[in-house]
């Protein structure tokens, strides 16, 4: 061992960690649902963020470093400005406890996963789900997306990982029949 990073005022648990991509900034959740920000080379708790009613239990930087987004067992997620030392924005939409989160850098994008067995795309922009991917029938406790941000692969407690596309020239197409109705309905509304 080579340091330790000690707050004399917290004590609460820590449930989960991530590493800046700087390699000095370290997140650190905890059991009462606050967030720490601690400084490698000074050993200091630069920053706490609170905003969670219950236990950390996911957080990711994004490339830079400069967002943070954390996951709780009180079911939502928060963006935050780790610079200006801000919540962005909560998300909410999870029926259970986060499990996993990550920054879609190129789409401007956030997936999370959750004990509630859904995986949810976010849009940043717009702070709206705009998918929901069903095909876990339990608990999805991790997953991890390529360098093209072209596939996400997911585990849950059924021993499957499931692969999905993040490529929208792979989507499934919308049949021409339903198309052509679609057309034909929007004519019809005008």
């Amino acid at each position: 061992m080579v340091s330790q990073l000690r707050d004399g005022e917290t004590k609460s648990q820590v449930t989960t960690i991530i590493l800046s991509p700087d390699n000095i900034t370290v997140a650190a959740g905890y059991s009462d649902g606050s967030v720490k920000i601690w400084n490698l080379v000074q050993k200091t708790c630069t920053v706490t963020l609170n905003g969670h009613s219950s236990a950390v239990s996911a957080l990711r930087f994004n490339k830079s470093g400069i967002l943070l987004v954390t996951g709780s067992r009180d079911t939502n997620l928060i963006v935050w400005d780790v610079v200006s030392e801000t919540g962005l924005y909560r998300l909410r939409g999870h029926k259970n406890m986060i499990t996993d989160c990550l920054f879609l850098e190129k789409s401007k994008r956030l997936v999370s996963s959750s004990t509630d067995s859904f995986i949810k795309i976010w849009d940043l922009e717009t702070q709206h789900c705009i998918q929901t991917l069903v095909g876990h029938t339990n608990e999805v406790w991790s997953f991890d997306v390529n360098l093209q941000e072209t596939r996400l692969v997911a585990g849950s407690i059924d021993n499957v990982l499931r692969v999905w596309s993040l490529n929208p020239s792979e989507f499934p197409q919308i049949p021409d029949q339903l198309l052509h109705l679609k057309k034909r309905n929007n004519l019809l509304l005008q």
